[in-house]
C-alpha cells in the first residue's frame, strides 16, 4: 500500500506530478524508459540535474554525495550556516560539503570518520535516507525480506519502506540492502516518497482508498525551554518522531524532522539563526490527528556564556609514522582569527625519548580545528612519549566556541602513559 504524505518541507516545490509534455528532458530518458515520469518530474522541479551533454546517465550507480545534494534540494535544507560534521574525506572546499553536513547533522547519514562521497549509496543506505528525511512512520510494520534480519542497521528504515509500498523487494523475498543503486532507481524511490500527501488516506494495489488512523493522534508539546542563542529543548507528552515547523516571532525559522531511531521525549532543535531576549514562539506539528496543532508561548532567549569544555584526549598517527594529539571539546570550536602564534614546549618526556622536536613558535596552522576536535602534530616517533607539554597563544587565546565565549590563552598537559593508547592526563587551563 502506498501512504501518501507530503513534508510540509516541500510543499513551496511540489504542485502536481504533471509529466513534462515538451519531449524528454534528457537524451538518453526517453518516454519510453521505466522511469521516466520520475526523472522528468524531479528535473522540472530542480531536483535532480544531468550533464553538460544533455544526458542523465540513467544506469549510472548513484553516490553518496549525489544522494546528500539532491535530498537537500528535495527537502530545501538551509545551508547558509553549517556544522563541520568532521569526515576526514570532506573538506570544505567540497563542493557538497554544505549538504553533506546538513544532512548528516540532521539524521539522515550516520556519522563515521569517512563518508565517502564517491562511494555508490547502498539500498540500506538509501533507506534510511528516505525515512530520516522525509519522517516516514507507521504503525504497521511488517518486512517479508529474507535477507533483511532484525539486527540489521538499516532493518526498521527498509521495513517502513516496504509497510508503505514505497518497495516491493525482488521476486524471491530479497531486499539485496548491500547492492549500490542507480540514477534512474534512486529517481524513482525520491520520487514515490515526495508523492505521498499528508491526508490519512491510503490506496492499495486495488486502487481501493482505506482510511488509516494517524499513528499518534494525542501528540501534545508540553513545554519548550531554550538554553542558548539558538536552540530549543522540546517537551512532548508521549516518545515521538514528529515533523513540525517552529516560528519565531511569526516568522518561519526551521522545520524539523527527527531523526533518532527509537522516538524521544524531549527533542532538542537547531534554529539556524541566534535570538535573543523575549519571543513568541509558535510550533505546529504536522503529524497529528488534524494538519497543524499549534503551540504557542512566550520564550525568553538567554547568552550563552560558558566556556568550552575538554572532554577528551586521543593519540593517533599519521600516514608518515608521526603522531598526533587530538582534542575532544563538548561543543563545536574554532580558532580565533587574533590568534596568530602558538608556543609549543615540551616539559619533561619519558626515558625513550632522545631527541624531542617542535619545541618554540608555531604559527596557528599547526592547530586544525574539526567542529569539536582540533589536532595538532607533535613532530614525535611512537617510542617518543611526551608526559609534560604547555600550549600557550602568543596573542588572545587558542580558542572559542561558536558564541564567541573564550577558551584559555594557555594549557599545560601531564600523561601517566604506558603506552599511546593506555594514558590518563591532567590539564590546567591559564585564563
Amino acid at each position: 500500500m502506498l501512504k501518501k504524505l507530503l513534508p510540509v518541507l516541500i510543499l513551496t516545490v511540489l504542485i502536481f506530478n504533471t509529466p513534462v509534455a515538451f519531449g524528454s528532458t534528457f537524451k538518453d530518458v526517453p518516454s519510453t524508459h521505466t522511469n521516466y515520469q520520475d526523472i522528468e518530474f524531479l528535473s522540472s522541479n530542480g531536483i535532480i540535474k544531468g550533464y553538460s551533454d544533455n544526458t542523465f546517465k540513467p544506469n549510472g550507480t548513484v553516490t553518496n554525495a549525489q544522494v546528500a545534494i539532491m535530498m537537500a534540494r528535495a527537502l530545501e535544507f538551509p545551508t547558509s550556516k553549517v556544522t563541520n560534521p568532521g569526515y576526514k574525506d570532506v573538506s570544505e572546499n567540497h563542493p557538497a560539503y554544505k549538504e553533506i553536513s546538513t544532512a548528516t547533522n540532521l539524521g539522515l547519514f550516520t556519522k563515521k570518520q569517512y563518508f565517502k562521497p564517491n562511494d555508490p549509496i547502498t539500498r540500506g543506505e538509501m533507506a534510511q535516507v528516505l525515512v530520516n528525511g522525509f519522517n516516514l512512520s507507521t504503525s504497521n510494520i511488517t518486512s517479508p525480506f529474507s535477507d533483511v534480519p532484525s539486527s540489521y542497521e538499516y532493518s526498521k528504515h527498509i521495513s517502513i519502506l516496504y509497510s508503505l509500498g514505497i518497495t516491493k523487494g525482488y521476486e524471491n523475498k530479497s531486499f539485496k540492502p548491500k547492492n549500490s543503486l542507480t540514477r534512474a532507481e534512486f529517481s524513482a524511490f525520491l520520487n514515490r516518497v515526495m508523492q505521498i500527501n499528508n491526508t490519512t488516506e491510503m490506496i492499495d494495489e486495488n486502487n481501493t482508498q482505506i482510511t488509516v488512523k494517524p499513528s499518534n493522534p494525542n501528540l501534545k508539546i508540553l513545554n519548550v525551554e531554550t538554553f542558548s542563542e539558538d536552540y530549543l529543548l522540546i517537551y512532548f507528552n508521549e516518545p515521538n518522531f514528529s515533523q513540525y515547523s517552529i516560528k519565531i516571532d511569526g516568522k518561519t525559522v526551521n522545520h524539523v524532522t527527527h531523526m533518532e531511531l527509537e522516538p524521544m521525549t524531549v527533542h532538542k532543535v537547531y534554529l539556524n539563526q541566534s535570538f535573543l531576549g523575549s519571543h513568541e514562539l509558535q510550533i505546529n506539528i504536522l503529524d497529528s490527528e488534524k494538519p497543524f496543532s499549534s503551540h504557542n508561548q512566550n520564550i525568553n532567549f538567554k547568552k550563552d556564556s560558558a566556556k568550552p569544555e575538554i572532554e577528551k584526549m586521543e593519540f593517533k598517527e599519521n600516514q608518515y609514522g608521526t603522531m598526533y594529539l587530538r582534542i575532544f571539546f563538548n561543543e563545536d570550536i574554532s580558532i580565533p582569527n587574533t590568534l596568530q602564534n602558538l608556543s609549543f614546549k615540551f616539559i619533561k618526556t619519558d626515558n625513550m625519548a632522545r631527541n624531542i622536536r617542535g619545541n618554540g613558535v608555531k604559527d596557528k596552522s599547526s592547530i586544525v580545528p574539526i567542529g569539536n576536535m582540533f589536532s595538532f602534530v607533535f613532530g614525535i616517533e611512537k617510542n617518543e612519549l611526551p608526559v609534560e607539554y604547555s600550549l600557550i597563544a602568543e596573542e588572545d587565546v587558542l580558542w572559542t566556541d561558536l558564541y564567541g565565549n573564550k577558551g584559555p590563552k594557555e594549557i599545560h598537559i601531564k600523561f601517566d602513559a604506558k603506552s599511546l593508547t593506555e594514558f590518563t592526563y591532567e590539564v590546567e587551563e591559564v585564563y
